[in-house]
C-alpha cells in the first residue's frame, strides 16, 4: 500500500513528456530507495528502566535493559558506557567475550551480562561492590539494532547505626551514630526499649538497631532524655554540614564550567 501511494506520487511529479522507459526506471529506483527508509516494525527495540536504579555502597546492582520483542542477543556486540568517563567503556561485549582495552580502571573485575539470558535478549548490566563512583547514567547500546536505552544509577551511602549506653554516677548516657548524610530518629518502644533508625536520604534505605537496658530511676531517665536530645542536635548539625559541602561542590562545579565556556568563546575582533 505504502509502495503503491509513493508510486502514484512520483508519477504525478514526472513530466509527460519523459520517455516510457526512463518513466519507469525512475519510478522503480525511487520506490526502492523509500521503502527502505520505512521503520521495520518487526526489528527489537533496546529497552531501558523508566526510573532511576538505587544500589546501597558495598551491594550488588542490575542495571536492565532487554530487546523487545525478545530476540537472540548471543552474538550481538553490547555495550555499556558512560559518557562522563574517559574513557567511556564501562563493559564490551563482542564473540562471546568481554573486550576490556578500553574499560574504564575502577570497574575491572566488577561488571559482568548474565550469559545465559542473551539468548533471550536481556543484556543486563551487573555491578558488584557498588562505589560512591559508580553513580551516573549509563548507556546500552547494540551497535547491530541502531538503538540504545539511558539507564541511571543512584547510589546510597548508609551504615548500620551503632548504639553506645555509657553509665555514669548519676545516670546513663545512651547515644546513637551513624556515618554519612543520613536521617537518624530514636524511638522509645517499650518501657526500656529503645529504636536508633538510620534513613538514607537519596535512596530512602533504612537501618535499624536495638538496645535495652534495665529499669531506670526518672533521675537516670531524664540524663538519657537530655543525651538523647543532644544526640539529635549533633546528628542534625551533620546533616546540615553534608548539605552544605554539596552546594559548594555544586557551586565550584558550575563555576568551572562558566569559566570554561568563557574561554571557549572566541575573542572578539
Amino acid at each position: 500500500m505504502f509502495g503503491l501511494w509513493i508510486s502514484r506520487m512520483l508519477q504525478m511529479m514526472l513530466p509527460p513528456s519523459d520517455g516510457g522507459a526512463s518513466r519507469v526506471l525512475f519510478l522503480h529506483h525511487m520506490t526502492f530507495c523509500l521503502l527502505l527508509l520505512q521503520p521495520h516494525t518487526g526489528q527489537p527495540h533496546v529497552v531501558g528502566p523508566s526510573q532511576p536504579v538505587v544500589a546501597l555502597l558495598g551491594d550488588n546492582v542490575t542495571l536492565p535493559c532487554r530487546l523487545t520483542p525478545s530476540g537472540n542477543a548471543s552474538d550481538m556486540r553490547v555495550e555499556w558506557t558512560r559518557f562522563d568517563l574517559s574513557p567511556r567503556d564501562v563493559h564490551v561485549w563482542e564473540n562471546h567475550q568481554e573486550h576490556v582495552d578500553n574499560k574504564y580502571p575502577s570497574y575491572e573485575g566488577r561488571t559482568s551480562l548474565f550469559v545465559d539470558r542473551l539468548e533471550r535478549g536481556d543484556v543486563s548490566l551487573q555491578i558488584s561492590r557498588v562505589q560512591l563512583l559508580d553513580e551516573g547514567t549509563y548507556r546500552c547500546f547494540v551497535p547491530s539494532q541502531g538503538q540504545s536505552a539511558m539507564v541511571t544509577l543512584v547510589v546510597g551511602a548508609v551504615s548500620s547505626p551503632v548504639i553506645r549506653m555509657t553509665k555514669h554516677s548519676n545516670g546513663v548516657v545512651l547515644e546513637c551514630k551513624s556515618k554519612g548524610c543520613s536521617r537518624v530518629t530514636v524511638e522509645k518502644r517499650h518501657s526500656n526499649s529503645f529504636t536508633c533508625r538510620v534513613q538514607q536520604n537519596k535512596t530512602n534505605q533504612a537501618r535499624e538497631a536495638h538496645i535495652n537496658i534495665a529499669a531506670l530511676s526518672w533521675v537516670e531517665i531524664s540524663i538519657l532524655a537530655l543525651g538523647l536530645i543532644a544526640m539529635l542536635l549533633a546528628l542534625a548539625l551533620q546533616t546540615y554540614t553534608c548539605i552544605l559541602r554539596k552546594q559548594n561542590l555544586q557551586r565550584e562545579d558550575s563555576q568551572e564550567a562558566e569559566m570554561m565556556q568563557l574561554q571557549q568563546e572566541p575573542a572578539p575582533t
